[in-house]
């Protein structure tokens, strides 16, 4: 399996919702990693777009199955709902060569503007393979 980390500098200092991305990563590697005997790949990728924080992971898919049906999907679209109500959106997607992506966007919250540019590009991530 390889993975990579896609994070912007300054987004490290953003408020995420804890465990939100575990789901998503989780059905990355059950529902398309490991139906791969070859292997696969997932992406986790976090970026700042205006006022807003989006994280996405992608991953590649082998096989066919029901796209996005799943409890891990519906648990994780309530609690961005729960938590930012109107301000958050969630989608998740399967391309046809094979691609299952799915995006979070919420408000970004975290520290001041000023504190961000002197921390931007402070966050180092290790890939885990």
């Amino acid at each position: 399996m390889e993975v990579s980390w896609k994070i912007e500098p300054g987004t490290g200092c953003l408020l995420v919702p804890s465990l939100i991305l575990r789901p998503l990563v989780e059905n990355a590697i059950v529902h398309g990693v490991a139906c791969s005997r070859e292997g696969g790949w997932i992406e986790i990728a976090a970026r700042r777009a205006g006022s807003r924080m989006e994280l996405s992971v992608r991953n590649s898919v082998r096989g066919k199955g029901a796209a996005g049906s799943g409890l891990g999907l519906q648990n994780t679209k309530a609690r961005l709902s729960h938590l930012y109500a109107e301000e958050a959106s969630f989608s998740f997607v399967v391309t046809e060569d094979g691609i299952a992506g799915a995006t979070l966007l919420f408000p970004a919250l975290g520290m001041s503007a000023l504190d961000e540019a002197e921390n931007s590009g402070a966050l180092q991530m290790k890939n885990v393979v």
